[in-house]
């Protein structure tokens, strides 16, 4: 845990095949939109294994394509130097990473390899496909396995802030980029031995959409950014979840009991009321409160629809008024 925020235990991933082992990623379910995430810390040097676990299969999965292959990344590479996160995949073509796991740990290290890099202009972001390579243990030829990862790493989202005018643009972009990218059938390769050289044997996976993995440095950018997708996706303004064979645990009741009436009827603080009660640092300062209702209005005006503004979402932290200039939504006052 990089900055002391721990997942809590009733919705943490828990590894199939290993239910002692800890990684910090929790399960995470809109509440207006329905849809299943995983919020995750960005790893530390010594939870990179781990991390990358998170994207293989257990070996005697019968849905080897349910398992979550599409990140989101919303803080650049190398922001909280106190407590910089570890790189899981390497920065250009011409690397590779070989990845141990944690002390005590009698799991092999994980090849990664970055095979394609591509700037996304319009979402402002650039698109990395990497490799994860681990040997199967069910074979006594040496033979390995290997999935692709795509990797997002959004770029106009200062920390503790809210996006201005063009990265909010590039935001919608991403949010519409994402989901193809999810849903599109996966390849993975056994390498298998024969006569002394490795051959790829390229398997073609069921479609499906699992949980998508989205993290920043510290959390707060990754519950805004799946509070904005649930209430786009209420709206029936980006498609609704395709999740029919990965499971995920149902949410408990809060333990803290419902939220009071003056959140409970505003659509945007029970949206953050509910994805606070998941995990913790979602959604932690006054500038990312606003930021569900930023987009959602640029979004909404975007494509001429119309929206009446909740003003109980900034009277319950500070006093504002709105005016709406060409697509965009101004806070005076904040």
């Amino acid at each position: 845990n990089r900055f002391g925020i721990e997942a809590y235990d009733r919705n943490r991933i828990v590894f199939a095949d290993d239910p002692d082992r800890y990684i910090n990623a929790s399960y995470v379910r809109e509440g207006a939109g329905g849809r299943w995430w995983v919020a995750a810390e960005a790893p530390s040097k010594e939870a990179v294994h781990a991390f990358l676990s998170l994207f293989l299969p257990p070996e005697d999965s019968l849905y080897p394509s349910a398992r979550i292959h599409t990140i989101v990344q919303l803080s650049p590479q190398g922001e909280g130097s106190s407590h910089p996160p570890e790189p899981y995949f390497p920065p250009t073509l011409s690397h590779a990473y070989t990845i141990h796991a944690e002390r005590g740990s009698t799991l092999p290290p994980l090849q990664v390899q970055t095979i394609k890099q591509k700037r996304i202009s319009k979402a402002n972001c650039t698109k990395t496909t990497f490799v994860i390579s681990r040997p199967t243990r069910r074979s006594q030829l040496r033979e390995t396995e290997s999935f692709e990862v795509v990797h997002l790493l959004f770029e106009s989202w200062p920390a503790k802030s809210v996006p201005n005018s063009d990265g909010l643009r590039a935001l919608i972009h991403l949010i519409h980029l994402i989901y193809p990218l999810n849903t599109r059938p996966q390849q993975r390769h056994s390498h298998g031995h024969d006569d002394g050289h490795y051959k790829p044997k390229p398997k073609k996976l069921p479609h499906t959409d699992p949980p998508i993995l989205v993290h920043c440095s510290e959390g707060g950018r990754t519950g805004t950014f799946i509070a904005i997708n649930s209430l786009l996706r209420a709206q029936k303004c980006i498609p609704s979840p395709y999740d029919d064979i990965h499971t995920a645990p149902r949410i408990p009741p809060s333990p803290l009991g419902p939220p009071p009436s003056e959140i409970a009827a505003d659509p945007v603080l029970r949206e953050i009321d509910h994805i606070r009660d998941q995990r913790a640092a979602m959604i932690d300062n006054e500038a990312q409160v606003l930021s569900p209702l930023i987009l959602f209005t640029t979004y909404l005006t975007h494509v001429h629809h119309p929206w009446v503004f909740s003003k109980r979402v900034v009277a319950h932290f500070r006093s504002a008024s709105y005016t709406k200039c060409s697509g965009t939504v101004l806070l005076n006052g904040i």
